[in-house]
């Protein structure tokens, strides 16, 4: 029982002991450990790198040393130059400002650009700006510039629209024996030679190659044009209210035969003149050598002339001295001043209130092209044309 409790008696002593002993340890370490810093406030110009660490649980910051590299990309200003320009601007952190790059003035030249992209229904189609420049095989009556590009893009729609309509009649649109044939026709016409087709192409701004395939493309506009022109119906009461209203005359005229007698110096100038009088009345009497019958017309004759309009077949007009002698004109057929026959005139008719609707049928036909594709114009700012 003694040495139970002589035991327990150690074992308070030596748990007293060890307790003071950490006391003392806690009021040893508390005076040599400095105070623990005050935490610095970080700059918004430095962020938080994974080299700071803080230790809480020994009561004490431990901060290790910057990098000399970022300290040199920290910076309170950064120059750049741009265009020829100096500027300042603060530097949010080390990557922004190690990112930062000197901007310098492009060498490079403008050479050409897209003005406007047609999507048709056969193929897309690229219009450069360069084509404004070219003078063209055909005159384009353009009033500025988007009229103009316009016109490009019609052109190839039209074209688009004339393959479909070959390939329903089961045609071979790309066949070169069609406008192999549109060429030798136009040749024949101007009187060109090969030789001579290259230099108007080239004057037009076109190679060799390019020139057939805009030739080709002229051929096919025209086709459809001519095309949605015919089925243009022109009403018959528009036709005979055009006629009455536009009357066209044709000039009075005569046929007649012209004789001309020079002076019979064995008899006198008075003789011969009444002579040829009576001849004039009786047609009997007088030899005289008539010419082969022609026209005249009165508006082209002259003033001393134009008195045989008013005589009729086969009258023979009195003498006129001229030089050397005395005229006679003998009419043959004398047609007075008439108003022309619907009936001459009716194709002449037709073909001229078309020609007034063209307009009309030919924005009609633009508008259902345009409908049906997809035409983007640019500017000079999305594709960096100058101005």
């Amino acid at each position: 029982m003694n040495i139970y409790f002589f035991i327990l008696a150690l074992s308070v002593l030596h748990f007293s002991n060890e307790a003071f002993g950490v006391t003392a340890a806690k009021k040893v370490v508390s005076k040599t450990l400095p105070k623990p810093a005050t935490p610095v406030t970080k700059s918004k110009m430095v962020p938080v790198t994974k080299t700071q660490t803080v230790q809480t649980s020994s009561k004490k910051i431990v901060e290790k040393k910057q990098p000399e590299k970022n300290k040199q990309l920290v910076a309170k200003t950064k120059t750049v130059q741009t265009a020829g320009q100096t500027k300042e601007h603060n530097t949010q952190s080390p990557i922004a400002t190690a990112q930062t790059a000197v901007v310098k003035k492009s060498n490079r030249q403008f050479i050409d650009g897209v003005a406007c992209r047609v999507n048709g229904p056969e193929r897309s189609y690229i219009v450069c700006d360069s084509e404004k420049y070219k003078p063209g095989l055909a005159p384009i009556s353009a009033r500025n510039e988007t009229e103009l590009f316009e016109h490009f893009a019609f052109s190839e729609l039209a074209y688009q629209d004339w393959v479909q309509v070959m390939e329903r009649q089961k045609m071979d649109p790309f066949d070169n024996a069609i406008v192999n044939s549109y060429i030798d026709g136009l040749c024949r016409q101007n009187n060109w030679s090969m030789s001579d087709l290259e230099q108007v192409l080239s004057r037009s701004g076109f190679s060799l190659q390019e020139g057939i395939k805009e030739l080709k493309k002229m051929y096919a506009v025209n086709y459809m044009t001519e095309m949605k022109m015919q089925t243009m119906a022109v009403p018959e009461e528009e036709i005979v209210a055009y006629y009455n209203a536009h009357p066209l005359y044709k000039e009075a005229r005569v046929k007649a035969e012209r004789a001309f007698v020079p002076y019979d110096h064995a008899i006198s100038h008075e003789m011969q003149l009444n002579q040829l009088v009576e001849f004039a009345q009786k047609g009997t009497g007088y030899s005289v050598q008539w010419s082969t019958p022609c026209w005249f017309v009165e508006n082209e004759l002259a003033e001393h002339l134009k008195f045989i309009m008013t005589l009729q077949p086969p009258t023979i007009s009195q003498p006129q001295e001229t030089d050397g002698g005395f005229e006679l004109y003998r009419i043959v057929i004398n047609k007075p001043r008439a108003v022309i026959s619907l009936k001459k005139r009716y194709k002449q008719i037709v073909a001229q209130l078309r020609q007034e609707k063209a307009g009309k049928i030919i924005e009609q036909y633009k508008k259902k092209l345009f409908d049906s594709a997809s035409v983007v114009y640019f500017s000079h700012e999305q594709t960096g044309m100058p101005a």
